[in-house]
Formats: structure tokens, C-alpha cells, sequence
């Protein structure tokens, strides 16, 4: 889970999420995307949001949803569904 703002004017869960989820998919760069209308955050902002929300995925969702073969016989066999 994302940590909770101490503040009430820190960002809200929702514009961490979104701001993570825009950077994720169309890349480029922190500032481009603070700059966004939608939301304007500081490049140093949409770092933070960037790193939460990733290592809240990497906490609860990556363990259970993403598996990777461990064997070179299972590498193989992935490998022969993507040629």
C-alpha cells in the first residue's frame, strides 16, 4: 500500500497513481510529465510518486502475478511461444 501523506496538502493517493501510471507508459522524462495540466508536480514530486507506486507494485503484485522460468528447459519453452 502507498504510504499515507502526514500533510494535508501532500498528494493524493489517486495523483501518485496516475502520475506513475503516466510516466510508466509514455516514458520520457519526470519534469515533462509534472508539467502535465492535468497535474502539475515537481520533478523531485514525480520521483516520489514514481518510486511509491513502483515499490508498491514490486511488494504486492509482482510475487503473485509475475513468474519468471527458472530453468534453462522453461526459458526455452517461453522462448518458442515468441518467435
Amino acid at each position: 500500500m502507498l504510504p499515507q501523506t502526514r500533510r494535508s496538502t501532500g498528494i493524493p493517493t489517486f495523483i501518485r497513481v496516475l502520475t506513475a501510471v503516466n510516466f510508466l507508459a509514455c516514458g520520457g522524462y519526470q519534469r515533462g510529465i509534472g508539467q502535465d495540466f492535468h497535474h502539475a508536480l515537481s520533478q523531485a514530486a514525480v520521483s516520489i510518486c514514481i518510486k511509491q507506486v513502483c515499490d508498491a507494485i514490486n511488494a504486492r503484485l509482482l510475487g503473485r502475478w509475475v513468474k519468471f522460468p527458472r530453468t534453462p528447459e522453461k526459458v526455452d519453452r517461453v522462448k518458442v511461444r515468441y518467435v
